[in-house]
């Protein structure tokens, strides 16, 4: 579950993402204006989020199970010394294949950049990255859309893993509810 409190035109809104291993995951999004939530169909997925350059696709966790993977080398990014991999999805999805670079000293992703064919679509870069609970998490996504050539910065204030949770936090009554 994503909730989002700023900007002021998505405070409230929320998606719900439930993976699934054997298919697509199925998503749900909570307006509040609207007072209802709304199925995210396969083919809106390649969709922008609420005008951003970030699409429903991009929002859902990543399975690596997902995908199939080839380390094509190594590289810098930063300074910091990356694996950089080529990611092809086995399912469905809005993008071809993807170069994926990690980070060596621990094994945070570092950037994506996302083809359809050979046409560059987005890169995402994980920046921030501070250790939470002994994750190595990034705090600053930027998304760049590489047609549009605009880009939208998403900050996490404050994560927190491991909380108790129960399935009832994934339904579309939570959604509503708002927790």
């Amino acid at each position: 579950v994503l909730r989002f409190v700023t900007p002021a035109e998505v405070r409230g809104v929320a998606l719900l993402v439930v993976n699934h291993p054997e298919r697509s995951s199925d998503q749900w999004m909570w307006v509040p204006e609207i007072g209802r939530e709304r199925r995210i169909a396969m083919q809106d997925r390649s969709t922008r989020f609420f005008g951003t350059d970030f699409t429903f696709e991009d929002l859902e966790e990543r399975d690596v199970e997902q995908f199939e993977y080839k380390l094509l080398g190594e590289e810098s990014l930063g300074g910091v010394s990356c694996w950089k991999l080529e990611s092809k999805p086995k399912k469905s999805s809005q993008y071809t294949h993807s170069y994926v670079w990690v980070r060596k000293p621990d094994y945070a992703l570092a950037r994506v950049e996302s083809f359809k064919q050979s046409q560059a679509i987005r890169q995402l870069q994980y920046e921030d990255i501070r250790v939470v609970n002994n994750i190595p998490t990034p705090h600053k996504l930027e998304m760049f859309d590489v047609g549009r050539k605009s880009r939208t910065i998403l900050s996490m204030d404050k994560l927190t893993y491991n909380v108790a949770l129960n399935e009832d936090d994934f339904t579309l009554q939570a959604l509503r509810r708002g927790q």
